[in-house]
């Protein structure tokens, strides 16, 4: 069970670690008119994809704590009496 829990707290910590280095890089990158139409197409793209990485994420790390949480309370034995 520690290590169920361990693994969600470092993935979470991972997460936050991500989100504040990919804020940063996206602010750091401001689009301007010499850019071509591809390039604004490409750079929005690239937020819109990274946005749903970070989300699917965070969905694992729902599944994962609610895994670990049955598996702690099957070890109870409360399930399945």
């Amino acid at each position: 069970m520690r290590g169920s829990v361990l693994a969600v707290l470092f993935t979470v910590v991972m997460i936050f670690v991500g989100i504040i280095v990919v804020v940063n890089f996206i602010n750091a990158v401001e689009p301007d008119t010499t850019w071509s139409k591809s390039a604004n197409d490409t750079w929005t793209n690239v937020q819109s994809y990274t946005w749903t990485a970070f989300g699917l994420i965070a969905i694992g790390i729902v599944v994962l704590g609610a895994v670990s949480i049955i598996s702690a309370v099957s070890a109870f034995g409360v399930v399945g009496q």
